[in-house]
């Protein structure tokens, strides 16, 4: 006899996938990604196993808050990845979810090489990264010798 799926509105099946923690923040308990530079987020499919997956969080704020504009990201207010609570997300453009972020770059006081990062020595690249220019004018003057 051959198996008959019916379809589970989306937003109760997105419940089922979630406990509320104490600090209020909705913990996403199904599938994550893999990580992404130390962070993981929840993997959410809203039409079934044959739709395509989306992230967790993004689905969330859609679901009770409305579209996302174009270029926007949403910023984790309570720093973790995997909470998909609506109340803890804010839309912000990407340097500034960069910006309000703990990245284990922003803490390092040296570059690669031992250089202190300091106001004379930091130049701050097209991507918002710090570049050492003791470093950046080594690596010019390899680059002019062997050309």
């Amino acid at each position: 006899m051959p198996r008959i799926y019916t379809r589970v509105d989306p937003a109760i099946r997105f419940a089922a996938k979630y406990v509320v923690l104490n600090n209020g923040c909705w913990q996403w308990i199904a599938g994550s990604s893999p990580t992404y530079h130390g962070f993981r987020y929840g993997m959410f499919r809203p039409g079934g196993r044959d739709d395509g997956q989306v992230n967790a969080h993004r689905w969330s704020y859609q679901y009770h808050r409305g579209a996302i504009p174009q270029g926007m990201v949403l910023d984790h207010l309570c720093r973790n990845t995997l909470c998909v609570n609506p109340d803890h997300l804010e839309i912000v453009t990407n340097s500034e979810n960069i910006l309000r972020g703990v990245s284990p770059n922003r803490t390092k006081t040296h570059c690669i090489r031992g250089h202190e990062f300091t106001p004379e020595n930091t130049r701050i690249g097209k991507r918002g990264n710090r570049i050492c220019r003791k470093c950046k004018a080594w690596h010019q003057r390899r680059y002019n010798a062997a050309h």
